[in-house]
């Protein structure tokens, strides 16, 4: 039946002047955008974390592990007016601010049981630090405060 189909549709192309090639590379064109199509959420995040700038992945946020972050991986508890406290983080000094990378939700899956992190970008000019230091006892103590 194909044979039968692409011999006629051979015919009709031959009278518009088309070769048996390019009839050949229409067939075959357009069954890579369905193959596209029918891939899941799962194999679209794989996809996706290996090749960010793909075209299947325009518009698609891609979770990423706390791991998987720039800067360094500390102990860290704080909370703000929408973020949870966090038991790890990672710190980030860029030109401009302090990037705090946090764990935020739930586990996933597709995370292999790792929780997505969420970038906080605090500038410096919102950052007030103080230094305390009492060598006699040996306590070092050391905090920083944002203001909004």
């Amino acid at each position: 039946m194909v044979l039968s189909v692409f011999r006629s549709a051979a015919v009709w192309a031959r009278l518009a002047g088309l070769t048996t090639a390019s009839i050949w590379v229409a067939l075959l064109g357009t069954a890579v955008p369905a193959q596209a199509e029918e891939m899941d959420l799962a194999e679209r995040y794989r996809l996706c974390a290996a090749f960010p700038y793909n075209s299947a992945c325009e518009g698609l946020e891609i979770p990423v592990p706390l791991d998987n972050q720039p800067g360094t991986l500390v102990g860290c508890g704080f909370t703000f007016d929408t973020h949870v406290s966090s038991r790890k983080c990672r710190v980030l000094l860029e030109a401009e601010s302090l990037t705090l990378y946090v764990e935020v939700g739930d586990e996933l899956e597709l995370l292999d049981d790792e929780r997505a992190s969420a970038a906080i970008a605090i500038p410096f000019s919102h950052i007030f630090t103080s230094d305390l230091r009492i060598w006699a006892r040996r306590t070092d103590a050391a905090s920083f405060f944002v203001r909004g």
